[in-house]
């Protein structure tokens, strides 16, 4: 099923446009390379509209229309959206193909009763690639809660696997030393699971009962140093998320602490941990009780293997949302403004002004990209030259870039010196 039935031409010669009026602003940006030492990001970021794409889950309510994921295979863009706070789903999975400038949607094997069906969740939180195939992690069954579900691609189609006991919440999926992993949150328990034959069965790893104990789950699972970790929630003994790490053949605890400068609330690392060489990039989220609303840090944590977490001081005061690795760089997605997890109430009537920064070292930050968007951009991904931003609202843009090919590595953008590279 296409959302639009043939290529838009007209996006097309825009994209090649804003691509050729790019690389125009890059032979005039390297001719005054001299200057630009000493120049501010806002003098060197580019103001830029954003190509609207589309939004092909326009139909969804609000709270089920927000984008939390896209994520690249195969030359697609993936969307993950949907709600399971508010009990949304099934869903429809959706992608955007670049070179046809479509959306298309897919289904998925269920039985031979069910063949093409949605997915049976109640949002799809997030992507995640394994040795090539594409999976999608159960966030809140639509069955029941005996079993939760893993959804996996390998370039033949969808299929649904319901085969991970009490996964009422399957929130990430890895791949470690031949064995699947996956990171659960059971009716008021945490557990991961370790599965030798591809998920068709899995053995616990770890399992920790916090009776009437809502916050305790586990959300990521990272490969950092060749050992593999997984993140748990607060619970209601410690405010902050602890760190495990495997041991075969289960986890063990850690002392890292993700969050050191963080006091009082609960403060939680529960969207994706980004691997950047021998650190892990996050943007933590905090609430104030278990009932309060979820809202982001203003803050960019990293944190070097075995070592505890720590702010990029850069992104202090910023609205950092969504974080890619592509091509030898770091992308951040700068919000513009705060905005709870699910957005609670209308957004700003004003918009949001979101900055798209790129580094190499994670030393000096260059800013690609200024727009402006109506609603919040809340997920980033990277492919080919463009970044694709998805918002609040289900709309999905396009900002083509330049920047990899021009790069100032001895100055640090907030005005410091950084080393040499």
């Amino acid at each position: 099923m296409r959302f639009l039935e043939k290529p838009n031409p007209v996006l097309l010669l825009r994209l090649a446009g804003a691509t050729a009026l790019a690389l125009l602003l890059l032979l005039l940006l390297s001719v005054i390379s001299g200057a630009a030492r000493t120049a501010s990001p806002s003098r060197l970021s580019a103001q830029v509209t954003p190509i609207w794409l589309g939004n092909p889950i326009a139909d969804e309510d609000y709270a089920a229309r927000h984008i939390w994921d896209l994520q690249v295979w195969r030359g697609r863009v993936y969307l993950g959206y949907g709600d399971w706070d508010t009990n949304q789903g099934p869903v429809r999975i959706w992608y955007y193909t670049p070179t046809a400038s479509v959306f298309v949607s897919e289904t998925v094997y269920v039985s031979e009763t069910r063949p093409a069906a949605l997915v049976d969740e109640e949002a799809i939180d997030r992507y995640v690639v394994i040795s090539g195939d594409l999976y999608i992690p159960g966030t809140d069954p639509l069955d029941s809660w005996d079993w939760g579900n893993f959804y996996r691609n390998d370039g033949a189609g969808w299929v649904k696997y319901r085969t991970i006991p009490l996964g009422i919440h399957v929130f990430d999926l890895a791949s470690y030393g031949g064995e699947l992993f996956a990171a659960i949150g059971p009716d008021d328990a945490a557990g991961l699971l370790r599965s030798g034959d591809g998920g068709l069965t899995w053995t616990s790893a770890i399992s920790e009962v916090y009776p009437d104990d809502y916050l305790n789950r586990f959300y990521e699972l990272y490969e950092l140093g060749g050992t593999l970790f997984a993140v748990k929630s607060p619970t209601g003994t410690l405010p902050k998320p602890s760190v495990y790490r495997y041991q075969y053949p289960g986890f063990v605890t850690t002392t890292i602490d993700l969050v050191p400068d963080q006091t009082g609330g609960l403060t939680f690392v529960r969207d994706d941990v980004f691997v950047f060489g021998d650190s892990i990039l996050y943007v933590p989220w905090s609430r104030e009780t278990v009932t309060s609303a979820l809202e982001p840090i203003s803050a960019l944590y990293r944190a070097h293997i075995w070592q505890n977490g720590q702010r990029v001081a850069f992104f202090d005061g910023k609205y950092p949302r969504d974080v890619v690795v592509a091509g030898g760089w770091v992308y951040v997605l700068d919000a513009g403004g705060p905005r709870c997890i699910v957005g609670e109430g209308p957004p700003d009537p004003a918009g949001y002004t979101a900055t798209l920064y790129a580094s190499m070292g994670l030393a000096a930050w260059l800013p690609v990209a200024t727009a402006h968007f109506t609603d919040t951009p809340n997920a980033l991904e990277v492919l080919d030259g463009v970044a694709y931003v998805g918002t609040y609202n289900g709309d999905v843009y396009a900002l083509p870039l330049v920047h990899h090919v021009y790069y100032f590595p001895q100055v640090a953008f907030d005005g410091r010196i950084s080393e040499r590279r």
